[in-house]
């Protein structure tokens, strides 16, 4: 008896330690805290900023709510285009375009790309629980895309086995002339099912399923539709049709925390609000952060759970698809293509100063043109380095109301040189320096510091000016062995500065060409390889200067090429073959002789 009790003992003991992966719990997992319920809402086009001012005056009082017993952070769009469809794929899978193959809103296209097969958070949570986990998407969509959900949702197609309540507008059968509609539908706000009616569908999701654990994902669109008729903004204040698109949104947020209260399961159930994008004026779009507008850019993302944050105080938008599955207590790390050799996307709340690096490029030995003349280039030379390379290293400037942006050009490992112009005379031009790390923060650096725009103003054009540029201290490789490089250096200089400087060479009929590095202090380099043994090859240098007449000069002087030879590396003077020969030959006569003398 008393071995019977010890192996049952044992048993459940040994049962007790299982995890059972079919099922999340409300409990810690010994690093996060997983939830039986999971909620992932977004409102369409939401600005930040908009949405932080509201929360704080208590218009946005249920997202406020949230956030006071959780957390909010900021959320960066760093690897696609900030608009609906790219975000929209981002949320759901936490890859960019260089995985989903959706790199824009393809609304008004023939082709209806969808997230790759087994890449959302719905499928995977499919994968690991099976049913034991509910999904659902409900999401309006604009009148005109009714009843084409496979045209209009065709991103979030591939899902839709692994979905059990999938809702939006082909659910609903509606006439052009139908009053209820028209009545349904704003102006500019085209959506078939405002949010208040999708928060109803929502609620009616969790009501069927309070029993099971779940994932829900909810889509508001009012705030985008809204602010692309009649702005975000008016004269630096809210537009009122702005302020009511997200107060709708916040009372459809209301429902669903009231549906969760209501049916008891609230304390087991996370729910994270965020955006597919930034808005700003009427519009949104391309370029991503840290180049394109902020407002655009970095969204925002509110949590009940007041973990779903980090040391950093911001993540990416690709963290939130496997932010949702770790909560269901799943490992997004082991899913394919891995994360981190994709975009590097974290649960958030892992994100931290060992895997995000957070400093950003130095920026010295900046040098510029110390005044401009029509007709002439301003110039700009900088040293740039960082420990993660350097993505993007740009002259933004500015001669009227808009900025553009041009690349400064690598020279070297850390030196970059750049132009603007020519301008004409009197044209005011700001300018300054911005520059951006390869890490995953894409950490930005700017000359000057503050990002105080510097200005040079463009004075009446000179007498053009007809002195070439001076070459001096010229020194060139004395002889090239097999499979080495022929090395040149020279100072140049002019009063108008150096344009370019070339080396012309050939071989044969051909001419070629290859420009010299500057290495500072007046002085180029440059090196050319590979030639084959034997070769004689001509050259020359070739040097413009930057005045209006680009006056060239050349050595030697008289443009007349001077000549090397590439030689083999044992080659002394003697060709290669003859010292081959001559040792076989006389190999041969010492056998001879060897043998002659044995013979004897």
């Amino acid at each position: 008896m008393k071995r019977i009790t010890l192996l049952l003992t044992l048993f459940i003991l040994t049962i007790s330690m299982v995890r059972i992966p079919e099922q999340a719990n409300s409990g810690s997992n010994g690093e996060k805290r997983t939830f039986n319920h999971i909620i992932l809402v977004t409102y369409d086009g939401a600005r930040k900023y908009w949405v932080d001012a509201l929360m704080e005056d208590g218009t946005l009082a249920n997202l406020a709510s949230l956030k006071k017993e959780g957390a909010e952070i900021t959320l960066r769009i760093t690897d696609h285009n900030p608009s609906t469809d790219p975000g929209m794929a981002c949320i759901e899978s936490g890859y960019g375009p260089d995985v989903t193959g959706i790199d824009m809103n393809y609304f008004a296209s023939n082709v209806k790309p969808s997230i790759p097969e087994g890449l959302t958070t719905t499928e995977r949570i499919k994968a690991v629980y099976s049913d034991k986990w509910k999904t659902a998407l409900i999401m309006p969509w604009t009148q005109w895309f009714v009843n084409v959900t496979n045209t209009a949702d065709s991103i979030f197609w591939n899902q839709r086995a692994e979905t059990d309540c999938w809702f939006s507008s082909e659910n609903v059968t509606w006439s052009q002339n139908d009053p209820n509609i028209w009545k349904n539908a704003l102006s500019f706000s085209s959506a078939l099912l405002r949010a208040n009616f999708t928060a109803h569908k929502a609620a009616e999701f969790i009501r069927s399923n309070k029993g099971s654990n779940f994932y829900l994902r909810v889509h508001f669109v009012e705030p985008d539709s809204v602010g692309h008729g009649y702005a975000e903004s008016v004269d630096g204040r809210i537009s009122p049709k702005y302020k009511q698109a997200l107060t709708e949104c916040d009372e459809a947020l209301g429902i669903i925390i009231a549906t969760l209260k209501e049916t008891g399961i609230y304390s087991r159930t996370v729910i994270l609000v965020s955006t597919d994008h930034g808005f700003k004026g009427i519009t949104h779009g391309p370029p991503p952060y840290p180049f394109g507008d902020p407002d655009i850019t970095e969204t925002w993302l509110v949590s009940s759970d007041l973990e779903v944050t980090n040391e950093l105080g911001w993540g990416l938008q690709n963290d939130i698809s496997p932010t949702c599955l770790a909560l269901a207590g799943i490992d997004p790390l082991e899913f394919q293509p891995f994360y981190n050799v994709t975009s590097r996307a974290l649960p958030l709340w892992k994100a931290n100063l060992n895997n995000r690096e957070m400093t950003s490029p130095s920026i010295s030995d900046v040098s510029y043109s110390a005044s401009v003349h029509e007709g002439e280039s301003f110039n700009i030379t900088v040293k740039i380095q960082d420990q993660s390379g350097i993505s993007a290293a740009q002259i933004r400037y500015s001669y009227g109301t808009i900025w553009r942006t041009r690349s400064l050009n690598q020279e070297d490992k850390i030196l970059y040189r750049g132009s603007l112009g020519p301008f004409v005379e009197g044209t005011e031009v700001r300018w300054y320096l911005q520059v951006v790390d390869n890490s995953t923060s894409l950490n930005v650096a700017y000359y000057p510091e503050n990002k105080t725009a510097l200005t040079f103003t463009v004075t009446e054009r000179l007498a053009a000016e007809t002195n070439p540029p001076t070459i001096t201290d010229v020194m060139y490789s004395g002889q090239v062995l097999g499979g080495g490089a022929f090395n040149v250096s020279a100072r140049l200089q002019d009063e108008s500065g150096i344009a370019s400087v070339e080396i012309y060479y050939s071989s044969d009929s051909e001419w070629k060409h290859k420009e010299l590095a500057h290495k500072g202090d007046n002085i180029y380099e440059v090196s050319i390889r590979p030639f084959d043994w034997r070769t004689d090859v001509r050259w020359y240098l070739n040097a413009t200067d930057n005045s209006a007449n680009h006056n060239m000069a050349f050595y030697p002087p008289d443009k007349q090429p001077l000549v090397f030879t590439m030689k083999d590396k044992v080659d002394q003077g003697v060709p290669f073959e003859f010292l081959v020969a001559g040792v076989v030959l006389a190999f041969i006569v010492v056998f001879a002789i060897i043998y002659r003398f044995k013979g004897g």
